[in-house]
């Protein structure tokens, strides 16, 4: 998906559900990102739109922020540790930017972006906060 739209360049890392023995809710995906990119679970943030997204930040250790644009509904990631919920995908680069959204040392380090390729979930989002189109 990421090569047919032309946007895979603009990902550090692309972790799919074939690169993984466990796909989410487990946190084996995030698991992988953090170590290809040699990032400790406490500098990352994962961005997700479903309580799958959520639960598998818990699982990693990863800070959550969701964003309640598909039909997930906010009580639904109750359970989890969200640190923030967003409306919008447009809000993401604010909340990136927000003095606690991580510490000033994740922000100098790498950010790692996950696309599974599986046609069931979302696309991801890219660098600056757009969905590339669906095909």
């Amino acid at each position: 998906v990421l090569e047919r739209d032309g946007v895979v360049d603009l990902f550090d890392v692309v972790i799919g559900h074939e690169d993984v023995a466990r796909a989410k809710p487990a946190p084996d995906a995030l698991h992988a990102a953090l170590a290809r990119l040699d990032v400790p679970a406490g500098r990352a943030l994962y961005v997700g739109d479903h309580p799958v997204d959520a639960e598998a930040a818990t699982g990693a250790g990863v800070a959550f922020v969701a964003v309640l644009t598909g039909p997930s509904r906010r009580e639904e990631c109750g359970a989890h540790a969200v640190r923030e919920f967003l409306a919008s995908i447009d809000e993401v680069p604010r909340a990136l930017r927000a003095p606690d959204a991580i510490s000033r040392v994740a922000r100098r380090s790498r950010a790692a972006r996950i696309g599974e390729a599986n046609p069931r979930v979302d696309r991801p989002a890219l660098r600056d906060g757009r969905r590339p189109s669906p095909a």
